[in-house]
């Protein structure tokens, strides 16, 4: 997902749990450039999951973690 010159990249697996965290790749310095924090209600660390980025907020919805299917919407603004 890319907005303002970034890429964001969320979560990830390989031979570890999943990990829920917001990474964003600075197109313009074509450098990672940080990282996200959330607050409030933060979701379980998934995979399978859908992620769609609508002006300045990502949705995130479903995924997966060991035997457990998500079936939560959450918005992550961005500003």
């Amino acid at each position: 997902m890319s907005n303002d010159n970034r890429m964001y990249v969320m979560g990830g697996t390989a031979d570890t749990p999943p990990a829920f965290d917001f990474n964003f790749f600075d197109a313009t310095a074509l450098a990672w450039s940080g990282q996200f924090f959330a607050t409030g209600a933060v979701p379980e660390s998934r995979f399978q999951h859908t992620a769609v980025l609508i002006g300045d907020c990502i949705y995130i919805y479903g995924g997966r973690y060991d035997s457990t299917t998500y079936a939560h919407m959450y918005c992550f603004n961005i500003q």
